[in-house]
């Protein structure tokens, strides 16, 4: 199915579904797209991330409306894996009343991302109202749910063909998600990358780094990409945020797929 808000693919026995949830706003810049992965597997729907909920108001927060009209029940979530513990990434947990939005799902976060964000962190780098927003985000978003949180430390095999990949940069516990299914792989990339500009410059960012890691990262997650012949998801790339990585050299380029409509 290709439409404005849903594009079906197939990655090896899985079916896939990226799921536009709106657009977010970035300082000084024009807002971006955000989107959201649904793969399901044999036993599980999964989704990637929650997007933005109700926090950037009409321009996004559509995440569940757009599953709906792709044929997907909230309720049919099992799984959700959360990349990192921003607003546009985490918004969609919890509905206006701070209850959990997917009630039949599993939620799984990089340990050290849960211990950063929930034991007072250090925001002073940012301005207060930013400070502010962040904190808010994890009290309203994601505390709430952390009956149905499951901690994953480090770089680890969640599933059979899910595993976490440390990188770190963006946020201090940010990971990416490598699927694979019949020697096909997919790697969703979050936002260790949101503008495609940035493959052809590891230090250009659209969002300032939280750590020192995030050259390192970048470079760890696209050689991985490229070696594996990987498709890749981009969450902040024009939508549906679908290519695959080429390297001349030391020098990587985004091949995004051709979509119609």
């Amino acid at each position: 199915m290709k439409s404005n808000n849903a594009y079906r693919f197939n990655l090896g026995n899985y079916e896939c579904l990226v799921i536009r949830d709106g657009k977010c706003p970035v300082p000084n810049q024009p807002m971006i797209d955000v989107a959201c992965l649904i793969v399901k597997t044999p036993k599980n729907i999964i989704l990637v991330d929650t997007g933005c909920g109700q926090i950037f108001g009409h321009y996004a927060g559509k995440l569940k409306q757009n599953l709906k009209a792709a044929g997907i029940s909230h309720k049919d979530i099992n799984i959700i894996f959360l990349s990192h513990a921003h607003a546009d990434h985490i918004g969609g947990n919890t509905d206006e009343a701070n209850s959990p939005s997917f009630t039949n799902a599993r939620y799984y976060i990089c340990q050290k991302e849960w211990e950063f964000w929930t034991n007072s962190p250090d925001l002073t780098f940012y301005p207060e109202s930013i400070r502010h927003n962040l904190l808010t985000t994890i009290e309203k978003n994601l505390i709430p749910i952390k009956h149905l949180i499951t901690k994953v430390p480090g770089e680890k095999a969640i599933r059979r063909g899910l595993r976490f990949i440390k990188a770190p940069g963006h946020t201090p516990g940010n990971v990416s998600l490598q699927i694979s299914s019949c020697k096909e792989s997919l790697i969703c990339v979050g936002d260790i990358f949101h503008h495609p500009e940035e493959m052809g410059n590891l230090d250009l960012y659209t969002a300032p780094l939280m750590t020192d890691d995030g050259r390192a990262t970048r470079e760890k997650i696209l050689s991985h990409a490229v070696e594996l012949n990987a498709l890749v998801f981009a969450c902040h790339f024009p939508f549906p945020g679908l290519g695959h990585i080429s390297r001349i050299g030391e020098e990587y380029k985004w091949q995004p797929v051709t979509v119609t409509y």
